[in-house]
């Protein structure tokens, strides 16, 4: 089962990696094996606490030929004038060049990257492992709100350098300080306590193995459990890395796997499409020769990193919402992502993610990928030009519309009732041009990115009620009972209002197409989980099941939908899903045989996302 494909307009407007040349400031060790780099900060530096950078050494880069990074978690606050990371010295050749570094010295920071340690509003409990307490330090410094437990681990082995700093921020969050290794006593009153709050898990290897069996013994749900760069290991995913260890791809074959296998990696290897193997926390075990060609990483480069060597560049939430989710649930996964390439160029790539079980647990991925950057500048074309022959066609459309409401009204003479009905069936066809025009108009500047977003503290009931008075005559004709639930005293939240009344336009119109003659119609607004949704029921047909997975398709309509209302085009909810997801929220549906067909839109009580361009979309 395949998740289904986004569209390029998903994809950041964006033409080159966050890349920035900066100095460091200071290099101290703070700890035996433990520095903390500080480093100028762009002013178009701008991350979240939990994210984390890319450090590029420059030096040792074109010593070696390649593009040489490591992912840093950043540990400094909101407000701090440098960057600062927490790097264990773990013997290798480029911890110990970047334990070397002087004050003055030049490097490259690639970033912000990253979304797993990202926290939501409601807080989370953070569990660290010595320096694996680095994205923890960012959300704390920078006094981010919500509700934080911080569970600090120090050992000989994961030295931990701030025990003091943590004690002076117990003032304000919930800090436990503990030596040695997790146990589960130190951890009991995660699994007694019932919040909705993520669990962060970060350190070595071992100590997130730990922590990860100790939780889940509780039980608490996997689904809590978040990690960034190391996720919990099984005996298959090791025996997976055992395979692979001593395997240099020199071109020839792999002297551990029969004859089938030789095949295998011999068809695999010479695929012109970019084809990597990973084990189940996503570091590359295998990589054939396009995927050295697309990305321009050698085999050596990749081996050991992840995919966030050549991506990250996706909106933060896109990742795990959308492909680390369904991955974890055993769904492959097809994406439309933006990438770079070792040299900074970024090229747009169809990927496709499949988990690999082994005895019912997931051991690995292959990831293919394919160059499809070509087909995203013709979709570009594409919609600029719907966008201009939309926009010729919206003065005549409307010029037409002026001048049959004034025959109708009988400003140029009397018409006789046969005219009249002619006119009128004019007039309805115009309109639904007229519809038809805006809708093109509306989808192609939102693909294109061209519009704005401006939330102010907006009366979703108000705006609701507005749109339902619009389409009173239409619900009267066909009978209607509207029930209206509306939670009493709901807080006005931020929203663009021009985009929310689309939003209810678009859902409430489609309720009475579909819902019969004398038929009910349901409407509620509550906050639901530190969100305002808004639901719209019908009880009308059900929609297909085989019909479902396209739903919010451009064009796509229901095999039973054309019965009951011809003349629609098929734009309407994938618009509704353009805004809503551009905006911040999320948008769903349930429609099942002998149940109301439900569909809901929920957005932040922080309210949608501000969206500033050069050009206005209304």
């Amino acid at each position: 089962m395949e998740e289904a494909v986004s569209v390029f307009g998903n994809l950041p407007d964006i033409t080159r990696e966050p890349r920035f040349r900066v100095r460091v400031t200071a290099n101290k060790e703070v700890a035996p094996d433990v520095i903390i780099l500080s480093l100028e900060r762009p002013k178009e530096f701008a991350f979240k606490p939990g994210q984390y950078l890319w450090l590029v050494l420059p030096k040792r880069s074109k010593q070696l030929g390649i593009i040489d990074r490591r992912a840093y978690s950043i540990c400094s606050s909101l407000n701090s004038a440098t960057l600062e990371l927490l790097i264990r010295i773990t013997g290798s050749e480029y911890s110990s060049e970047v334990k070397t570094l002087l004050e003055g010295d030049e490097v490259a920071i690639i970033g912000p990257m990253g979304s797993a340690f990202v926290p939501p509003p409601q807080g989370a409990v953070m569990i660290a492992g010595g320096t694996g307490v680095s994205p923890f330090l960012s959300i704390l410094r920078s006094g981010t709100a919500g509700k934080f437990s911080l569970l600090a681990y120090n050992a000989q082995e994961r030295p931990s350098h701030c025990a003091k700093e943590l004690q002076k921020l117990s003032r304000v969050y919930q800090v436990i300080l503990h030596e040695g290794n997790p146990n589960g006593t130190d951890l009991a009153f995660i699994g007694k306590e019932a919040d909705n709050r993520p669990i962060f898990i970060s350190g070595p290897q071992d100590f997130v193995d730990r922590v990860t069996a100790i939780l889940l013994s509780f039980p608490i749900a996997a689904e809590k459990l978040r990690y960034e760069a190391l996720y919990p290991s099984n005996e298959a995913s090791k025996e997976m890395h055992d395979l692979f260890a001593n395997n240099k791809q020199s071109g020839g074959v792999l002297q551990d796997f029969p004859q089938l296998g030789d095949l295998f990696f011999l068809v695999t290897r010479q695929t012109t499409n970019h084809a990597v193997l990973t084990d189940h926390n996503g570091k590359i075990l295998f990589a054939n020769h396009a995927a050295e060609q697309i990305t321009g990483y050698t085999f050596e480069e990749m081996k050991g990193q992840t995919s966030r060597l050549w991506g990250g560049l996706m909106p933060p939430p896109y990742y795990a919402e959308k492909v680390w989710i369904p991955l974890q649930q055993g769904v492959a996964v097809k994406r439309v992502l933006t990438n770079r390439r070792r040299d900074g160029r970024l090229y747009v790539a169809l990927a496709t993610i499949t988990p690999i079980s082994f005895d019912g647990a997931i051991i690995g991925y292959i990831a293919t990928e394919e160059d499809v950057t070509y087909l995203k500048d013709i979709d570009k074309a594409k919609s600029e030009f719907v966008s201009l022959a939309s926009h010729q066609l919206k003065t005549p459309v409307g010029a037409m519309r002026w001048s049959l409401e004034m025959l109708l009204a009988g400003d140029y003479g009397k018409i006789t009732p046969k005219q009249r009905e002619v006119l009128r069936q004019v007039w309805m066809m115009n309109d639904r041009m007229n519809e038809l025009v805006s809708s093109l108009l509306n989808i192609s500047r939102i693909e294109m990115g061209v519009f704005v977003i401006e939330p102010v503290p907006t009366d979703f009931v108000a705006i609701c009620k507005e749109v339902l008075g619009e389409m009173e005559s239409r619900r009267a004709k066909k009978g209607h009972t509207v029930i209206k639930d509306f939670e009493a005293r709901l807080p006005r939240v931020s929203a663009d209002p021009k985009f929310l009344r689309i939003i209810f336009q678009n859902l409430i119109s489609n309720a009475i197409k579909y819902t019969p003659a004398n038929g009910k119609i349901k409407i509620s607004l509550k906050v639901d989980d530190n969100s305002i949704m808004c639901s719209v029921a019908n009880n009308g047909a059900p929609i297909p099941a085989s019909d479902q997975p396209r739903i919010f398709e451009k064009m796509f309509r229901a095999s039973n939908a054309a019965e009951q209302d011809p003349s629609g085009n098929g734009f309407g909810l994938y618009i509704v899903k353009l805004i809503v997801e551009n905006a911040g929220g999320r948008i769903w549906f349930t429609s099942k045989k002998g149940e109301d067909t439900v569909f809901y839109v929920t957005f932040p009580l922080s309210g949608m996302i501000r969206r500033e361009v050069d050009k206005k979309i209304f």
